[in-house]
């Protein structure tokens, strides 16, 4: 089932030079070992399906800025005006959060993004929303709001990498 049958050409998603939804026929077998949902997930899994979401979440984030979206790790990352604020896992957005934001995400029920390394289960700072956010971006903007300030307040406290010449 398509989320999304056409999406924005400024909300495509890219990765390796290709638009999602180039082919929608292929498949990877580059499943993610992620324990997003309390089950650890090791599929082939079709690109066509996954890069639908993809592109329904960069939809959903659109109100607040220009929205990339770009494929990584057997998933994909979403920025907000060139911030990168969310990744999106099979089918489940993760937003990025910090100490300040932590709270509000755990209490409206978030779940952690985690995964497996070397055999033992890891976590990052990005949590999943309330069901309900997922229906419409104005019920996202909040969310969204909270994961910008995250990244922001993550990047002031991180001066940019010089990269030698």
């Amino acid at each position: 089932m398509n989320l999304v049958s056409e999406p924005s050409q400024h909300l495509r998603c890219r990765g390796g030079g290709e638009n999602i939804g180039d082919d929608p026929e292929r498949e990877s077998s580059r499943g993610a070992t992620c324990v997003a949902s309390g089950r650890q997930v090791n599929t082939i899994y079709s690109m066509s399906g996954h890069a639908d979401f993809a592109t329904y979440c960069t939809e959903l984030l659109a109100p607040a800025g220009k929205v990339r979206c770009k494929r990584m790790f057997g998933g994909y990352g979403l920025y907000v005006d060139d911030v990168f604020v969310a990744i999106v896992v099979g089918d489940a957005l993760y937003l990025k959060t910090d100490e300040q934001s932590l709270p509000r995400f755990q209490v409206a029920g978030g779940r952690r993004f985690e995964y497996m390394r070397q055999g033992k289960q890891q976590g990052l700072a990005f949590w999943t929303v309330p069901a309900e956010a997922m229906d419409s971006p104005v019920l996202m903007q909040p969310w969204v709001r909270l994961a910008l300030d995250a990244a922001l307040r993550a990047r002031a406290g991180h001066p940019p990498s010089r990269r030698p010449t």
